[in-house]
Parts: structure tokens; C-alpha cells; sequence
């Protein structure tokens, strides 16, 4: 299923005037998460990796722990129905630990690297971009028009393959409230980064959960709002 479209807009600027061009338009897809029989969530995301999202879903929710919990996922032939078949857990979010530290040159280096891989969202302009430093590296890029479901589909992408959380940090493109900070608590994700701005209960969260919380890491600069010691500057 296409991830995008073209249509044929009119576009004005104050300079040229008005005219006809071609535009690249993102796809929304409706689905619905069954989990063991029972609606778990409905969705508006882009039509692909509908496996990895329904797997990041749960797992950013705290309801499994491990890639092999989930047993069967199907898809409906309309791709409207994601069923999933999961041993399940209660949510209980723990501190991360410490240990693990990243260097502060590293983050702004693949912030701007992060931003030119995108290819999809630069071309429409709305697209949420989700990526995981392993070894300092980009790796597991998830898109959406979400920026939820990019952080779900990058997580199980690399839940799937069998990637340690504890040992990582995460970039991406949307601001960082405490649901946000919720999703990688719950999937142990030590440090989080953001181009943009987390709220206060993303702070206060992050404080209380020993959270590494960066935001507005563009260019030269970064702000860090919780957990200093794990960026090596």
C-alpha cells in the first residue's frame, strides 16, 4: 500500500503569485489493534509495517517484555485489523539503570544526519520520524504521520530483532509530552532526545524514572531537562 500521493494543488507565494504544481501528500490509514480477542486501540497511521507497530505498541504500553511474548500477529486483508495473539503483563515501569552514557557531539551530529534521512517526511512536510542510537549510530528509522505510532513501529522494528533497550537512546522529530516519556519508560529506553520541547509532567517523569530527557537538539545546541550524567560533554 502506497505510503503517499500526488495531487495537483494550487500554490500562491506573495512573490510569484498563484500556480498549479504537483504535491506529495501522505496517506492515512484507519487500523484497529485486537489483542487476544479485544480491541486494543484504533489507529490513524501510515499504511506500513503494521507487524512492528502493533508489536511497539504493546510493548511501549508495558503489556509485554519481550518480542517472543507476542505468538501470531494477521492482518485483515483490507489492512484495516491487526490480530494479535500476546502473553500479556501489567504495566510496572521501573528507574532506568544507570551506566550507560553517550557523547553530547554525537547526539548533534545524527540530529542533523536523523533529519536528512527522512526522505518521506521532508517530502510531505508531516510525517514524525523515530530513530534508536546503537553505538553512537542511526539505526531502526520509523516514520508516521503519528509521531506515537514512529516511536511504536521503531521500537518493534528493533524488538523484533532482538536489539537490548537498556543500552540506547532515542531521537525524534515531535515535542515530548509525558505520554511520550510514558512509551520509553515503559520500554526502557534510557535516554530520550527531541528536536522540539518536552512538557513539565515529560520532566517531572523523567526526573522520577531516571530518565536522560534532551530537547531542541538542532545544530550546535541542546537542552538538558533530567539526567545529565548520561551525555559526556
Amino acid at each position: 500500500m502506497e505510503k503517499s500521493k500526488n495531487f495537483q494543488i494550487i500554490k500562491y507565494d506573495n512573490e510569484t503569485g498563484a500556480s498549479e504544481v504537483k504535491d506529495v501528500i501522505s496517506v492515512e490509514h484507519a487500523v484497529d489493534i485486537y489483542v487476544n480477542g479485544k480491541l486494543l486501540a484504533k489507529l490513524a497511521c501510515t499504511p506500513q509495517r503494521f507487524e512492528e507497530l502493533a508489536t511497539g505498541h504493546l510493548y511501549s504500553s508495558g503489556l509485554i517484555r519481550a518480542a517472543g511474548d507476542v505468538k501470531e500477529i494477521t492482518l485483515s486483508q483490507d489492512l484495516r485489523t491487526i490480530r494479535v495473539t500476546a502473553d500479556l503483563i501489567e504495566p510496572a515501569p521501573t528507574p532506568a539503570a544507570n551506566g550507560f552514557r553517550i557523547p553530547i557531539a554525537s547526539i548533534l551530529k545524527n540530529s542533523e544526519t536523523f533529519l536528512k534521512r527522512n526522505q518521506t517526511s521532508q517530502e510531505t512536510g508531516m510525517l514524525h520520524s523515530c530513530a534508536l542510537f546503537i553505538d553512537e549510530e542511526l539505526a531502526y528509522l520509523g516514520e508516521d504521520i503519528g509521531r506515537h505510532n514512529a516511536i511504536d513501529k521503531t521500537l518493534g522494528i528493533a524488538l523484533r530483532e532482538g536489539v537490548s533497550f537498556e543500552n540506547i537512546a532515542a531521537i525524534t522529530t515531535g515535542r515530548i509530552p509525558g505520554d511520550i516519556t510514558t512509551k520509553f519508560i515503559n520500554a526502557r529506553v534510557p535516554v530520550i532526545i527531541s528536536r522540539s520541547a518536552p512538557t513539565d509532567v515529560s520532566i517531572d517523569l523523567a526526573r522520577r524514572y531516571n530518565i536522560t530527557l534532551c530537547g531542541f537538539a538542532r545544530g550546535r545546541r541542546l537542552n538538558i531537562y533530567a539526567n545529565e550524567q548520561r551525555v559526556v560533554i
